[in-house]
């Protein structure tokens, strides 16, 4: 992202309306900002972070151990469920940790890093 797109978005994002073109151009500009913090290493959430090795990984890193999901194991909302209840188990995870693992998994599919079937609720 070139420091003219970052001075733009800054802009952007200090306005509190957006008309349509202002909207898909803050869209664009935050897209593509994610997707440099992520490939470029930089993009964390909580304690946890992408992992481009293959397979792609999500890795919850707590200064002691690393526990690592490999992407295709959470491929539709039934999956990331049954992950987020499997690690609510785990006592070094906390509820903040899962919040996290949720928004990295919703980043990742925003940008084309990830898919996820069945989405939205029920």
């Amino acid at each position: 992202m070139t420091s003219k797109q970052r001075a733009r978005l800054n802009v952007l994002e200090s306005k509190t309306s957006y008309d349509f073109e202002e909207l898909t151009e803050v869209c664009t500009l935050r897209e593509k900002a994610l997707r440099e913090a992520i490939d470029g290493g930089t993009k964390r959430w909580g304690k946890w972070r992408y992992s481009a090795d293959e397979p792609p990984s999500i890795d919850h890193h707590d200064g002691t151990a690393v526990y690592q999901i490999v992407l295709d194991r959470i491929n539709t909302v039934g999956k990331l469920g049954d992950w987020l209840l499997h690690l609510s188990e785990k006592p070094r995870l906390t509820p903040e940790d899962l919040g996290y693992l949720v928004r990295a998994v919703e980043d990742l599919e925003q940008i084309g890093y990830h898919k996820i079937k069945g989405k939205g609720v029920a």
